[in-house]
């Protein structure tokens, strides 16, 4: 069968393969040249005529120049010697149309001779719409380059296991790294990967393809910062996984919320001062006052009946309430004035040991009321660098805050050692105890801890945060240390006096 029609291809005539290979060359959807040594056309196909507007027998008038572009760099003349010495030559060229627009095309040319004559065939393909499509691309990517190197984030191109491909200028600048150094350092380079969020992230981008968050960013001067990556996966042209990633450095950002953490707290802080402060006016001052109105009413009322026993128990209960209600301003005051910044603030060279006795010798009246021994275990002399007011008032607050919690006939001691340029001391009582989930709101001022010593004492809680604060402000520190039943200890320290 296959002989029998190749027999009959080889029967045709000359004529007949003629026609059938002009058939060919007609009907071919890119267009044909056929040109002489002078550049001149022999033949051109209906396509070629389609595609350059001009007719077969305007085609024939024409040569190889008329329809270059001026500007053309080709010289026929040149072409041909080339082509006859290559036989074949592919290239991309500009043809001018009949209406002047330029088209651009791809042409494969073949030189050949045929009855002692050359010629050279073309063949020849339209390929503006690439080109425009090309231009398209080479305009997308350019604007995509810039995009990418005069973009504040950093972006990477990686792989799944930590290599990267490329880098913009960002990514320099914000890892303080050359683009070689970060694609041969990797991932390691410019990540914290002791961040344990890292793995978190990595296991998340592995099985949902994205992962955003934030990481920890490593400079080359091995400076940490923080940072968001944005993350996800794509597959190259030749199929390889990659990822792509976004950096941001939010150092700045970071500091903003931290300063608003600061500012939310300083408010609350202020609200708590607030209601702590209405809370004291229209409670705690409130009831001594009312119990010395009532007492001075009765006192008022029926003195004349009353025996001297009678009147010294009235008068007794007064001068504690007085006491108590004194105690009360002071803080009050002391505190309203370190809220506002304007306490009086003058650290001088002072006798620890004096100070203290002065503070025991104002409490005396209440620890004697409960039969309460105030005992002061101090060795030596102990000179320290503090507002003397302010010591006395801590210490004085100590004091009035053990007595409370002491049972009658019970013992306070008060005690210090040294550590360093510093001196600690210890006011301890065997006292009720504070519980374990109040020592922590123990000098928070928001917090409601108001307890009842242990003849009923009534108190605010504000004499420890004052306490607190003003130890603080002389440059110590405050801690407690207590057990339910057996008492509490709470320990302060100041700086000592220079030599």
């Amino acid at each position: 069968m296959e002989l029998q029609s190749k027999n009959k291809v080889q029967e045709w005539t000359e004529e007949e393969h003629l026609l059938f290979y002009q058939f060919i060359l007609e009907n071919m959807a890119d267009a044909a040249y056929c040109l002489t040594p002078e550049g001149g056309f022999k033949y051109v196909n209906d396509a070629a005529c389609e595609m350059l507007g001009y007719t077969k027998g305007e085609f024939s008038n024409l040569t190889v120049d008329d329809f270059l572009p001026p500007n053309h760099v080709r010289d026929w003349q040149t072409l041909w010697t080339k082509l006859k010495e290559a036989k074949t030559m592919n290239f991309e060229s500009v043809h001018r149309h009949q209406s002047g627009r330029l088209v651009a095309v791809q042409v494969q040319t073949t030189w050949l001779s045929f009855k002692d004559k050359e010629f050279c065939y073309a063949i020849v393909s339209d390929i503006s719409e690439r080109k425009i499509n090309e231009e398209k691309l080479k305009e997308s990517e350019r604007r995509l380059r810039l995009f990418l190197e005069n973009n504040l984030d950093a972006f990477l191109l990686t792989s799944p296991d930590g290599s990267i491909f490329f880098v913009n200028q960002a990514a320099c600048n914000m890892f303080g790294r050359s683009a070689e150094e970060i694609s041969n350092e990797g991932r390691s380079g410019i990540i914290d990967v002791t961040d344990p969020r890292l793995a978190v992230g990595l296991e998340e981008r592995a099985k949902t393809g994205i992962f955003k968050g934030e990481l920890t960013g490593k400079r080359k001067d091995g400076t940490l910062f923080p940072i968001e990556v944005s993350s996800s996966y794509f597959y190259n042209d030749e199929g390889e996984l990659r990822t792509s990633m976004v950096i941001r450095d939010i150092t700045e950002r970071k500091k903003a919320e931290e300063i608003l953490k600061e500012s939310e707290a300083r408010l609350a802080g202020l609200n708590a001062t607030k209601d702590k402060f209405f809370s004291i006016v229209s409670h705690d001052l409130r009831n001594p006052v009312h119990a010395m109105l009532g007492t001075v009413q009765v006192l008022n009322e029926d003195l004349d009946s009353m025996d001297h026993q009678t009147i010294k128990k009235f008068t007794q209960n007064l001068q504690f309430t007085v006491n108590r209600l004194h105690g009360l301003l002071d803080n009050l005051l002391n505190w309203s004035l370190l809220q506002m910044n304007k306490i009086k603030f003058s650290p001088e060279s002072t006798s620890l040991n004096l100070l203290i006795d002065d503070s025991i010798e104002i409490v005396a009246d209440q620890a004697a009321a409960k039969n309460i021994t105030i005992k002061l275990e101090i060795a030596r002399q102990i000179d320290v660098l503090a507002d003397q007011e302010m010591v006395k008032s801590i210490i004085q607050n100590l004091l009035t805050n053990a007595i409370k919690f002491s049972f009658p006939e019970s013992e306070i001691v008060i005690s210090a050692k040294l550590k360093n340029t510093q001196v600690e001391v210890i006011v301890e009582d065997s006292g009720t105890g504070i519980e374990e989930n109040k020592l922590n709101n123990l000098f928070n001022i928001g917090a409601n801890l108001n307890t009842a010593g242990t003849k009923g004492e009534k108190g605010t809680g504000l004499g420890l945060i004052l306490s607190k604060e003003f130890v603080e402000k002389n440059g110590g520190t405050m801690r407690v240390e207590s057990t339910i039943g057996s008492g509490s200890r709470f320990i302060f320290s100041l700086p000592l006096a220079p030599f």
